[in-house]
């Protein structure tokens, strides 16, 4: 279900002294509070449940890839996690991460790179 953004608006009265106020143009901000992760798509790499509280499911859809490399990444690109060589379906413990926003990527052995966004809770 898409998310639809709220509209905020507000206006201000500015005192000067004792005179009467003067009154702003009204600011409106709309704000659009969806979380940026993506739904499953059909095919390549599928990570799930999505918003994960312990363990992360990560699954490639074609049996015939296999993982080069993947890595947990903090959303401003500190790398928190990395392995070689993994399974093409894996689970991961995220218990010990903070709640938030974070970053997985993965790079098959044919050179396949995909990035998925997942939520901890």
């Amino acid at each position: 279900m898409p998310v639809q953004p709220v509209k905020i608006e507000n206006t201000a009265s500015i005192y000067f002294d004792f005179n009467p106020p003067i009154s702003t143009e009204p600011s409106v901000l709309v704000a659009e509070f969806s979380t940026g992760v993506e739904a499953m798509e059909a095919g390549g790499l599928i990570v799930f449940p999505v918003p994960v509280q312990r363990t992360l499911s990560i699954f490639l859809q074609d049996p015939a890839d296999q993982v080069a490399e993947w890595l947990v990444m903090s959303i401003d690109g500190r790398v928190l996690e990395r392995v070689s060589n993994a399974a093409g379906r894996s689970f991961i413990d995220v218990g010990r991460l903070a709640g938030g926003t974070y970053l997985f990527w993965l790079r098959t052995q044919a050179g396949t790179v995909h990035q998925r966004r997942f939520v901890k809770e």
